[in-house]
């Protein structure tokens, strides 16, 4: 090791030498400067912006499309010439036709419900279950025979 260098460099290396002014730094083609090499031809700018605009017409068409679309109705699924079971919360099932159906509610006309009689036989101690097909309407009060449920 040679302690001798007392200036902290290696051997070998010299110092640049100053230059006084300023210095400017001139492109290699007389053309084109840095900016334009970053941004790339103009063909490929106007595609890129051509290409932002098709996808935000897009987007903003699906958008118009789901908010201006309706909701596919149940009503295509029931016959209305055909006896419907109709289950309610409650644990009641009405059976009839469904006059009309949209989101809110549906009709229901041409009611029968189920009811049952409960005897119990004294020789088998058992619950016999008769079980019956009501028309709505034939109660003593009369009700009328037409339900609009939620």
């Amino acid at each position: 090791m040679d302690f001798m260098n007392r200036n902290n460099q290696p051997q070998g290396f010299s110092a640049a030498p100053q230059t006084s002014g300023p210095v400017s730094a001139q492109p290699v083609s007389g053309k084109k400067d840095k900016q334009s090499n970053k941004r790339g031809p103009a063909w490929l700018r106007w595609a890129t912006w051509a290409l932002l605009v098709v996808g935000v017409l897009l987007v903003a068409s699906l958008v118009a499309l789901i908010a201006t679309s309706k909701p596919e109705s149940q009503a295509k699924y029931v016959s209305k010439d055909k006896l419907q079971a109709i289950f309610l919360n409650t644990g009641q099932v009405y059976f009839g036709n469904i006059r009309s159906i949209n989101s809110q509610y549906f009709v229901l006309g041409n009611i029968y419900y189920l009811q049952s009689n409960n005897t119990t036989d004294s020789k088998n101690a058992a619950a016999n279950n008769n079980i019956s097909l009501v028309k709505l309407g034939c109660e003593l009060h009369e009700p009328y025979d037409q339900m609009i449920i939620n």
